[in-house]
């Protein structure tokens, strides 16, 4: 009986540890996406997003934020495509940066409610590398 009681307290404490720790959620997410946002992104298009007229273009009415994920993925990587392009290359950020960042850069900007995943970025990277 008493291996039943030590079986059973020994269960109690493992799930009680197990659901203390908090799944990664969309507002963890999109918390971390703003502090890399403020760190990589915020000189130049600033915290409304509306970048700097006539310089910087605004996240508002970005073709590229409002695009398909790859393509988004590949502009942040690449610093851009075409003669008119300034913008930096972003592919010293981690996956998960890039993919947070954007996630979040849609939220705020477009209010778009879709998780840009590690992965995707991965893929896209790896496709990059390979034209490289």
């Amino acid at each position: 009986m008493k291996n039943i009681f030590l079986v059973f307290f020994i269960l109690l404490v493992i799930t009680g540890c197990l659901s203390a720790q908090k799944p990664l959620t969309n507002d963890h997410i999109v918390a971390e996406g703003q502090l890399i946002y403020e760190r990589e992104c915020l000189a130049c298009h600033m915290r409304d997003g509306r970048g700097v007229p006539g310089m910087i273009p605004g996240l508002l009415e970005s073709v590229w934020l409002q695009g398909p994920n790859d393509s988004l993925i590949g502009y942040i990587l690449t610093g851009g495509f075409g003669p008119q392009v300034q913008m930096a290359r972003f592919d010293f950020l981690s996956n998960e940066e890039i993919a947070k960042v954007l996630t979040y850069s849609r939220l705020v900007y477009l209010n778009k409610r879709s998780i840009i995943s590690n992965d995707e970025v991965r893929k896209v990277r790896n496709q990059i590398e390979l034209l490289e």
